[in-house]
């Protein structure tokens, strides 16, 4: 056992357990909230096979000649709503590098995630599914 300085035996140190926040990680929440103003507590699963929601990932890629403008209108008016329509949904982020797109949409439950994959697969004459896939999601910050 280490000694400290006035030759006290110091207390041991204990690795975290699955679902256990290590001392580190909460000093550097709190750390990035004292400089950033953001929530020093990332929602995590607690154990594991717990999940705090599930993710339906979708990869697309756009109709050929469909500018940024008619990309974006399509997200506006069609894709987006769906999505907020779906029971379950809990948000979603949408993103586009060139004709490639994805979508990362939230839902509370792998049932209502997997109900919703198959609702929101793109129209006849939209963007082409690349590929889709429920995620289970274990944190998010």
């Amino acid at each position: 056992m280490k000694q400290s300085r006035q030759g006290d035996p110091e207390p041991a140190v204990r690795e975290p357990s699955h679902g256990e926040i290590s001392a580190g990680r909460i000093a550097q929440a709190e750390h990035r909230t004292a400089t950033y103003g953001v929530d020093p507590t990332p929602t995590l699963a607690t154990n594991w096979g717990d999940s705090i929601a599930y993710a339906v990932v979708m990869q697309v890629t756009l109709p050929e000649g469909a500018g940024p403008d008619q990309a974006q209108q399509m997200l506006d008016d069609i894709v987006v709503p769906q999505a907020k329509s779906q029971p379950g949904f809990t948000g979603g982020t949408w993103m586009h590098d060139g004709p490639k797109g994805m979508g990362i949409i939230m839902f509370e439950s792998a049932e209502t995630a997997e109900a919703a994959m198959e609702a929101l697969k793109p129209p006849p004459g939209g963007p082409q599914l690349v590929s889709t896939s429920v995620f289970e999601v274990r944190a998010q910050a």
